[in-house]
């Protein structure tokens, strides 16, 4: 199975903070280790991030794409705005690509963060490694750990 995991854009203040995306990391490395074919990339480097997105998922299709949203200052601030933005991107070239986001910012707000950007299918909450590849073989029904969005919600 194809899978792209993604470091979400961190920039505050005008101030880009590269930081090794290590939970992501261990991550693409239990999926790899399980069979996947995983690429991880960090938009944080790029130079123009929503254009190496575009290329990316132009170039190819993944069965799910993870987002790891690491790190929030305020609810609210501009961060959710750049979070919206690589999301609705993903949706748009890749409509039929399964959407997870994790990472310490989104475990902090699952619910709040979902409800703010609906195109978000699942959310892992702590450590992924093991809900993430439970969820390329299994309803989210059936995996702890997780929220997910049904016609029910969150």
């Amino acid at each position: 199975m194809n899978i792209l995991l993604l470091n979400c854009p961190n920039v505050w203040a005008g101030v880009k903070r590269p930081i090794f995306p290590l939970g992501l990391a261990c991550v693409g490395t239990y999926l790899d280790n399980h069979g996947h074919n995983v690429r991880l990339i960090d938009l944080n480097i790029c130079t123009n991030h929503l254009q190496k997105l575009k290329d990316l998922l132009q170039e190819n299709r993944f069965e799910f794409i993870g987002i790891s949203i690491r790190n929030i200052f305020f609810y609210q601030t501009p961060q959710i705005y750049q979070w919206k933005s690589v999301v609705n991107s993903i949706k748009s070239l890749s409509p039929d690509s399964k959407i997870i986001c994790g990472g310490a910012a989104f475990s902090l707000l699952p619910k709040q963060i979902m409800d703010s950007i609906k195109e978000i299918d699942i959310g892992v909450i702590g450590r992924g490694e093991e809900a993430f590849w439970e969820l390329t073989n299994k309803s989210a029904q059936e995996v702890k750990g997780i929220v997910y969005r049904d016609d029910k919600g969150i």
